[in-house]
């Protein structure tokens, strides 16, 4: 080999390739000005596994519930905000706590829009069940994945009503004609809609955060 040659390797990267110098010579410099750090396409996933089992361990210690795919335009929690899994039932939140509830969660968590919560009335499949004791609708989406909406009833000045037979979910949107009021989704087990709700009542809040891009 002279000086003029040159050994090189090609490094196929995801969307290009890169090639450099293996032993710098007298007549030629690599191009990098730094070393190269490949990291086989295996060792990257093992990386994101470990990542994304590192993030549910956090989610675990402070209640955050994981995100499910529905098919829709927003990811939907696992369960209520105040529950560790989606057999609990949560607490109940008046409407000025709807989304102070929800910052103890972290990350991009958010209570659904009016159109949000439509969004999976119509897009879904709905189901009743029990679990555990604990009525509820099933909703399964177009992706086969589905989260556990519980009839956990509310609450007024200390009272509950309704637990184990309608379920009141607040939405993220206030009652334009009424500032007083909210939106929030209210079904049993035979109907369900969206109705406007005094801010004074206390209801479960299911939240949703974006999809990544």
């Amino acid at each position: 080999m002279n000086d003029s040659e040159i050994i090189r390797q090609e490094a196929i990267g995801e969307s290009h390739t890169v090639v450099f110098a293996l032993e710098p010579c007298a007549t030629q410099c690599s191009i990098f000005s730094q070393p190269i750090v490949i990291v086989p396409l295996w060792k990257k996933r093992e990386l994101q596994r470990q990542q994304e089992e590192q993030l549910r361990q956090q989610r675990i210690e402070r209640g955050t519930a994981e995100p499910v795919d529905l098919g829709l335009s927003v990811l939907w929690a696992s369960h209520n905000v105040g529950a560790r899994n989606a057999e609990q039932l949560g607490f109940h939140y008046q409407g000025e706590q709807r989304q102070q509830a929800i910052d103890v969660w972290g990350e991009d968590w958010r209570m659904p829009t009016l159109q949000e919560m439509q969004e999976l009335m119509q897009q879904c499949q709905w189901m009743w069940n029990v679990f555990n004791g604990i009525p509820g609708f099933v909703v399964t989406g177009q992706t086969g994945n589905s989260i556990f909406l519980q009839a956990a009833g509310s609450s007024y000045m200390m009272q509950q009503d309704a637990v184990g037979m309608t379920g009141r979910y607040w939405c993220g949107t206030d009652d334009t004609q009424y500032p007083d009021r909210a939106k929030c989704l209210e079904f049993n087990q035979y109907s369900g809609n969206v109705f406007s709700m005094p801010m004074a009542t206390a209801m479960s809040v299911r939240p949703v955060k974006p999809k990544s891009i």
